[in-house]
This record gives structure tokens, sequence and C-alpha cells, in this order.
């Protein structure tokens, strides 16, 4: 879902989608250290990596830093949920009201229960974007 609206986002805005920039592995700083190690590495790096987790964008900048590349100058980088460990990195982040979500959550489970039928449901919860120092404009050209 997280991919989805990062696509749809970047269509809306004009921007191309490249699909080959985009990579899926196991949750966890190391696998998305070496996923962005892999994307870092091109011809014609990525100017940001936008990561499903917090966790992961912390293993995102750990690979541009062994790499000598610098956050927020030469990559962007930004996670998503605001873990505690978010703000003393500078780890920009997608919030999501995880109390609300979770409220949310029940009250689907209890109309399942009470009607005892379960059927599609497209839910959008608010989300809020915490701007801080791993990201920047993107240099001239990118």
């Amino acid at each position: 879902m997280r991919c989805t609206g990062i696509r749809l986002a970047l269509i809306e805005r004009g921007l191309a989608w490249d699909p080959t920039l985009v990579g899926f592995g196991e949750h966890g700083q190391g696998p998305a250290a070496e996923l962005a190690t892999i994307l870092l590495r091109l011809p014609r790096p990525p100017s940001a990596i936008v990561a499903a987790s917090d966790t992961q964008a912390i293993g995102v900048m750990s690979a541009a830093r062994a790499m000598g590349i610098a956050v927020p100058d030469e990559l962007s980088v930004i996670g998503y949920d605001d873990i505690e460990l978010a703000a003393p990195l500078g780890l920009s982040t997608v919030r999501q009201g995880l109390t609300e979500t979770g409220r949310l959550a029940v009250d689907l489970l209890r109309q399942i229960s009470d009607d005892g039928l379960a059927r599609p449901i497209r839910v959008e919860a608010p989300l809020e974007l915490i701007a801080r120092s791993s990201t920047a404009i993107a240099p001239p050209g990118r």
C-alpha cells in the first residue's frame, strides 16, 4: 500500500515512476542497507530513498554513510512510523495516528463480528509529514 501511494503521488506530480528503483526485502536495517547499496551503486543513483519504515530508513542512512554519501546533501532519506529513534537521528518520517488506527481496526472487527460478514473495505488514515534533517531539496538536474 505504501509503495502504491508513493507511485501515485509521483505520477500526480508529473514525476517519473521507475520500477527498477524499487526494492523489496526482509524488514530490518541490514536488508534495507543491502538494497540501498545496490541502488546507490547505479550509474545514476537516486537523489532520495523512501523506506517503508523508519527501521529500514536507518539502514539506508547507514549504507549511505558507509559509502561516503552525505545525507541530505547527496541523498534524502525518509521513513515511516516516527519511531522513538527517528528524532535523535534527524530522520524525516511519516507519522500515522497509531492510536486512532487501532481504534478503527477494533471498530471494524466489531462490525464484522456483529454482521457476520467480512467484506473488502478501504480505510484512509490521516498522516503527518515530520520533516527533519535527513531530507533536502534535490540538487539541480535530479
